[in-house]
């Protein structure tokens, strides 16, 4: 081929050239070293990678040398083998193709199982009580010791579930005391901090915790 032959790329065709593309054009018989008696016989050639709508048809294509012979036998060799090679290249790209999209859709049906198992297990254990006023919890309760507060989304069914004077009142009150500590304690050491530095800003929670006796730490 020319000097331009990077702007043609190997191919091969399968479609009866002489009577749908190339007409009874003797120059194209000789070019291709084409048998005129097989109007079908399939060959290989190079074709323009960008082609030129106004040019015709045969100008895009150019026969690749020792590629195509008078032996029909041969030239279907060729051409089927060609044919497995471009099979074959279409069946890695598509592979790749597919395996990447694969771990895209493996990843979001991990991550919709993960909200998907949060959200049930938000559902089906629900505190029953919280030491602030968050979301649905906003009806104010207190326990019998100390008098500290909480909060749970029903009193009634609160108390229809941890009836007062059982014992698993007493367990829940006393697990919300010791909630309540631990979360108090923790907050008295940053209003101490704060306090620090500006001694005008109260401290109410550690005075809360001095009340109940517990020491500030």
């Amino acid at each position: 081929m020319g000097g331009d032959d990077q702007d043609y790329v190997g191919t091969c065709i399968d479609i009866p050239i002489e009577s749908k593309v190339f007409g009874n054009d003797e120059r194209v018989h000789k070019l291709f070293n084409w048998n005129a008696n097989d109007p079908n016989q399939p060959v290989m050639v190079s074709y323009k990678r960008t082609t030129n709508p106004y040019q015709s048809i045969p100008s895009h294509f150019k026969a690749l040398p020792n590629k195509n012979n008078s032996s029909n036998e041969s030239s279907t060799r060729r051409y089927n083998q060609c044919k497995m090679d471009q099979s074959d290249a279409c069946d890695q790209s598509w592979n790749a193709f597919s395996d990447r999209w694969a771990l895209i859709i493996y990843a979001y049906l991990f991550l919709a199982l993960v909200l998907a198992s949060g959200i049930v297990l938000i559902m089906t254990h629900s505190p029953p009580y919280l030491i602030e006023n968050v979301g649905d919890y906003q009806v104010p309760m207190m326990t019998k010791e100390y008098g500290i507060e909480f909060y749970v989304v029903s009193s009634d069914k609160f108390d229809e579930k941890y009836p007062v004077g059982t014992q698993d009142r007493t367990d829940i009150e006393n697990r919300i005391i010791k909630d309540y500590l631990q979360f108090a304690t923790k907050y008295c050491k940053y209003e101490r901090g704060r306090n620090s530095k500006r001694p005008d800003i109260p401290t109410l929670v550690c005075d809360k915790l001095q009340r109940l006796g517990i020491k500030k730490t």
